[in-house]
């Protein structure tokens, strides 16, 4: 995942990124927190799938255990979490 895509998932426009990628401005905390969220978890999918395009490919697809796409549920720190459970449960092959 680009680190724009990361951002698009985070809430921040192209605009904002644009911005903050030219050093025109800096993100506020919230926006800091969503996107670091985001790499969070798009790295620990990258870590339990052994492969980017893989968790990719998990992440934006519908989960009927999640209820939805898992990058749709990045948006706030509760989805995060429900997500990170998740991956947890699919390292550990506890599909049950």
């Amino acid at each position: 995942m680009t680190q724009q895509q990361a951002a698009l998932l985070a809430g921040v426009g192209p605009n904002g990124f644009s911005r903050y990628e030219k050093g025109h401005a800096q993100p506020v905390a919230a926006e800091s927190d969503r996107v670091l969220r985001v790499a969070r978890v798009v790295s620990e999918a990258e870590r339990v799938f052994g492969d980017a395009t893989k968790a990719g490919r998990w992440l934006s697809s519908v989960s009927t255990i999640l209820g939805g796409k898992p990058q749709d549920l990045l948006a706030t720190d509760a989805g995060a979490r429900d997500v990170e459970y998740e991956l947890m449960r699919i390292d550990q092959v506890d599909f049950a």
